[in-house]
């Protein structure tokens, strides 16, 4: 079966994409979440570039899993730099043991 003209992906690589669309909507979910309860400084003991970072995540996730469920390259790279510079920063995030 084709869609768009491509021919279909193989069955695991579906629910990969799936799973991955998963996480980028409860990440949205997330910091739609900690905007909502935090005010203007959802993240008060975080650096400004962190602060900032995280704040984008509101954006970049949900975008991630659009361009991923539409099944564009650009929802790969995108979510794979999400998730590496998110894996990156998680050492500095408040509240994180070191």
């Amino acid at each position: 079966m084709e869609t768009r003209g491509r021919p279909a992906a193989p069955g695991w690589v579906t629910v990969v994409v799936r799973y991955a669309v998963a996480v980028f909507v409860y990440g949205t979910v997330v910091h739609l979440f900690q905007l909502a309860t935090g005010g203007t400084h959802p993240y008060p003991d975080a650096p400004t570039w962190l602060a900032v970072y995280f704040v984008s995540l509101t954006l970049l996730d949900p975008l991630a899993a659009g361009l991923l469920a539409a099944r564009r390259a650009e929802g790969l790279f995108l979510g794979c730099a999400v998730l590496l510079t998110d894996a990156i920063a998680a050492p500095t995030r408040p509240g994180s043991s070191k």
